[in-house]
């Protein structure tokens, strides 16, 4: 019976734990989505599901190939160091593939959208499930004329956004 009762208490313990843990991921995964579109959710329509970028696991073994992209200048040694000794086959199993975005952890301005075709004067943004591997963030974005890889890093209890490269980006007159 003692044996039975200790089981349980040991299941118990560690259900709590693999719960909270994977409540705080959630949470930080949001955080970056709020970190991104800080101050630019006037208009802004997000895809309600999340984008599949199958490309990710490619800059992220190799992230010296963001140096020739289009962007802002990343500073990739920070960037190689922090990815480092990472198992990325771990890194990736731990990705829910959630498909539809949590309305409820999400600021209420940004408005989600359940057709991939609105008006034209509407910018749709679509992004992937975040990707956190020690303090660093990893996102894609797409929209009508651009397609990017966001790499955040997390400062203090802040996501802030350390590189910002173009993998497609369409110039307009």
């Amino acid at each position: 019976m003692k044996k039975y009762f200790c089981l349980i208490i040991i299941n118990l313990f560690f259900f709590t734990v693999y719960s909270q843990t994977e409540i705080d991921n959630e949470k930080e995964k949001y955080s970056i989505i709020k970190s991104i579109f800080k101050g630019k959710i006037n208009n802004l329509f997000l895809y309600e599901k999340f984008e599949n970028f199958k490309g990710m696991t490619f800059f992220l073994d190799n992230p010296k190939v963001l140096k020739d992209m289009y962007g802002q200048p990343c500073d990739l040694d920070e960037i190689s160091k922090s990815l480092k000794d990472v198992n990325f086959s771990d890194e990736f199993s731990k990705i829910t593939n959630e498909t539809f975005l949590n309305t409820s952890m999400l600021d209420p301005g940004i408005k989600l959208i359940k057709s991939k075709s609105i008006d034209d004067n509407a910018k749709v943004t679509y992004i992937s499930e975040p990707i956190i591997i020690k303090d660093l963030g990893f996102i894609y974005l797409k929209s009508n004329y651009e397609e990017s890889i966001m790499i955040l890093k997390k400062k203090e209890s802040n996501w802030e956004v350390i590189c910002h490269k173009y993998t497609f980006l369409m110039l307009v007159n």
